[in-house]
């Protein structure tokens, strides 16, 4: 008897494994999308603090507009690399004090390319390839403009300002002394009259070091090449203006290395390892003043309203007083006075001659020898084109039709030093 065949049954899962299917395959779906979600939130998590911490506060910044000249702009990576580029030979110490006058430096070396174009004075980029390559210097944006406003400014002075010169000028040759009062100035010309040489007494006793160095002989030039020279407009003016002989001028704004104290002592502390005084102090521009003011103190004029009237150094809150002064506060030869172990309180002292010290005023003894028409030689020839290009940079820079805009504040100087300096 034959057996019967199976019937494999066929499975049917059923409403509740359906439903556990179901339920299962959502799950895996939540999970997949939460993990996607995750995923997605830490990306952007990591975007958002890449744009945050670095590219909104460090890159950002450098592609912001620091400076506009005339619709020429400068963003921060250049300016960075300007300031870079002209303190390279300095300390980093120093660097701060080149912000603003780099931003200048950038704002005048546009200005001199846009006007010189006016002139008709440029400078190629093949010009500029081969003074770097000639240099050995590897260049970025801000090294390339420096370059070319070098280049331009030589061609300036070479080319256009040299050609402006005249053929013949006035010329007079002259000698010159700087001194500390008019009664020396007057002992001077006496010892001049007497037979004593310009040149030993001009090495004996101006306080121009300039001067002093070529032993008073100014030499034959044309107009403004002495106030270059000897940084001085006032003698300038005058050699140009009087006769041929000995003159003595005043000159207010002339500083000089040297000054004269009036001290007074008021009180002295006795803690020797910790000395202090209050003082009351004159600082006179020479001896002859400082004498002249002592003898008014001594038969009772005001030492405050003196001291406003004539010392160098005047506080308008404290007037003449100086309170806790240590040694090493002023100088040698004031601390010699006021710390010397015989010094009396209340003593108003002598003139005290102290060459640590500066003040302002003298008296030009000059020499004019002669006045006569001719050339102009090639030393003051070059000085001429500088203050020539010096003073066109001044007018264009003043020009008020210039759109110039510098929107370096505090804010991007400490971001630019961060970066110069990192």
């Amino acid at each position: 008897m034959s057996k019967k065949k199976q019937v494999k049954q066929e499975w049917k899962p059923t409403k509740k494994h359906l439903s556990n299917l179901k339920k299962q395959q959502r799950r895996q779906k939540i999970i997949l999308f939460s993990s996607i979600g995750i995923i997605c939130l830490a990306v952007v998590m990591i975007i958002l603090g890449l744009v945050f911490q670095w590219y909104i506060p460090q890159v950002k910044p450098l592609k912001d507009t620091v400076l506009e000249v005339n619709g020429t702009t400068y963003k921060m990576n250049y300016y960075i690399d300007a300031v870079k580029q002209q303190t390279r030979d300095y300390s980093p110490q120093i660097v701060p004090y080149f912000l603003d006058p780099v931003a200048n430096n950038i704002i005048n070396g546009e200005l001199t390319r846009q006007y010189a174009e006016e002139l008709g004075y440029s400078v190629s980029e093949t010009e500029v390839d081969n003074y770097l390559k000639d240099q050995d210097i590897k260049a970025n944006d801000a090294i390339r403009d420096y370059t070319r406003t070098y280049l331009l400014q030589q061609k300036l002075m070479e080319d256009y300002f040299s050609n402006q010169l005249p053929e013949e000028t006035e010329l007079r040759s002259s000698w010159a002394m700087f001194l500390e009062s008019r009664e020396q100035a007057n002992d001077v010309l006496r010892r001049i009259e007497n037979g004593e040489s310009f040149e030993d007494i001009t090495e004996e006793l101006s306080l121009d070091d300039a001067t002093k160095e070529v032993s008073g002989e100014l030499g034959k030039h044309p107009a403004a090449v002495i106030s270059y020279l000897y940084n001085s407009d006032v003698l300038e003016e005058a050699i140009f203006a009087a006769a041929p002989g000995t003159h003595i001028l005043y000159d207010a704004e002339k500083s000089k290395p040297i000054g004269y104290w009036l001290i007074e002592v008021l009180e002295r502390s006795e803690d020797e390892e910790n000395p202090a005084a209050n003082v009351r102090v004159m600082l006179l521009s020479s001896e002859d003043e400082a004498l002249s003011v002592r003898e008014r103190l001594v038969n009772g004029d005001d030492f405050d309203e003196l001291a406003e009237e004539f010392s160098k150094l005047w506080d308008d809150e404290k007037g003449a007083l100086l309170e806790a002064v240590a040694p090493g506060d002023i100088g040698t030869v004031f601390d010699e006075y006021v710390f010397g172990e015989n010094q009396s309180i209340n003593e108003l002292s002598q003139p005290i001659r102290d060459t640590e010290q500066s003040t302002k005023g003298g008296y030009w003894l000059y020499r004019i020898d002669s006045i006569e028409t001719g050339s102009i030689s090639e030393e003051d020839a070059d000085i001429l084109v500088y203050l020539d290009l010096e003073e066109w940079l001044k007018t264009i820079r003043e020009d008020t039709d210039n759109v110039i805009n510098n929107y370096l504040d505090e804010e991007k100087k400490d971001f630019a030093l961060e970066k110069i300096l990192g």
